[in-house]
């Protein structure tokens, strides 16, 4: 039996399954982070609206895809990703970080874990194999592993069958293919400034220039025009399934839309505090605009899922006038962070 009490110590309740266990393990660290502060400097503003081949629905997101990554990297840390078709290679790989001290993130199908589909009260099937939670202990002998998750302060014991199943899900459009983050961070901390600057940097540019189609400010632009295209171009059904689709990434349980928005826009406010820039509280105002862009979006996602001639797909002008204003918005808001990013980096020179 192996528990990391350390990081079982420092865990709280979060709003984001990612961003609440980067901010764990950095609380454990001796990072005083906020789970914003993680998630700004994990350059995680971002879009993606995908479809995949092997999936029979769109998949959206609102972060960008490499978050742990950056923040890590950022911080002068070490971060091991490692993914495997083999269960019995994956639970080793997680059980020899554990064994050295260091909590390991585990990307899971949510619809094996029991605790989560009870919590979440998921009425249809919803495989999506990009859910995180931390691994902090396990007991072989009771088979059963020990997790952080990000809607829970307790611990959860989870049987390791229900691990396996929930890590090498073949169910899951986009497989969890047993990956893991394993983190380790250095004892000193860099200067404040300097990785916030370089954080918005980073993010401006996956923004405005993203390495794939239908990815950050064109995706989102594509994104806007596309949705409104889909009571012509498909059938009922699958209009429906694709809004359902969407209203559950978005705020259910992907979380996609206008919650990233705010958790950035969070970020952004406690900027001006570290730096006293406080020219970051306007693009505060306009990121919590964005958040109540896009939890609108949802709402009109989840009435199309319900009517496939209502909602999102509702023969009404408003609905396009207000698809304008998100995307507009979008552009404005990196617009002017990129303004104050700038304008810092001349008063510096």
């Amino acid at each position: 039996m192996k528990v990391l009490s350390q990081w079982i110590d420092v865990h709280h309740i979060g709003s984001h399954c990612a961003s609440t266990a980067m901010r764990t393990i950095f609380l454990g660290y001796g990072y005083a982070f906020s789970e914003d502060l993680c998630f700004g400097l994990g350059s995680g503003l971002g879009f993606t609206y995908q479809k995949y081949q092997s999936v029979d629905y769109y998949f959206f997101t609102g972060r960008n895809d490499s978050l742990e990554e950056n923040a890590v990297g950022i911080l002068g840390g070490y971060i091991e990703t490692k993914r495997t078709d083999d269960p019995i290679v994956g639970w080793q790989w997680a059980k020899q970080w554990i064994d050295l001290g260091v909590p390991v993130i585990l990307d899971l199908d949510m619809m094996y874990l029991p605790y989560m589909k009870d919590k979440l009260q998921i009425e249809q099937s919803f495989h999506f194999g990009l859910h995180n939670a931390i691994l902090v202990g396990y007991d072989e002998e009771k088979s059963v592993a020990f997790l952080l998750d990000y809607l829970w302060n307790d611990v959860i014991e989870v049987s390791l069958k229900d691990l396996e199943n929930a890590r090498n899900s073949k169910t899951s459009p986009i497989k969890p293919d047993n990956g893991l983050k394993a983190i380790v961070l250095p004892k000193g901390q860099r200067d404040i400034n300097l990785i916030i600057n370089e954080a918005i940097r980073t993010n401006i540019f996956r923004m405005k220039r993203p390495f794939a189609f239908k990815m950050g400010l064109p995706g989102i632009k594509l994104f806007a025009r596309e949705i409104r295209m889909w009571n012509k171009l498909l059938p009922e059904k699958e209009r429906q399934t694709h809004a359902y689709m969407a209203s559950m990434l978005f705020e259910k349980v992907g979380t996609g839309g206008g919650n990233f928005r705010r958790m950035y826009a969070r970020y952004l406010k406690e900027c001006a505090t570290l730096t006293g820039n406080q020219q970051y509280l306007n693009s505060y105002k306009n990121y919590m605009e964005l958040f109540r862009c896009w939890r609108q979006l949802a709402k009109l996602f989840e009435l199309g899922a319900i009517d496939p001639n209502t909602g999102i797909f509702a023969d009404d002008p408003e609905i396009e006038i207000f698809l304008e204003k998100m995307v507009d918005l979008e552009y404005k808001a990196l617009e002017n962070l990129e303004a104050i990013i700038s304008i810092k980096e001349v008063m510096t020179c």
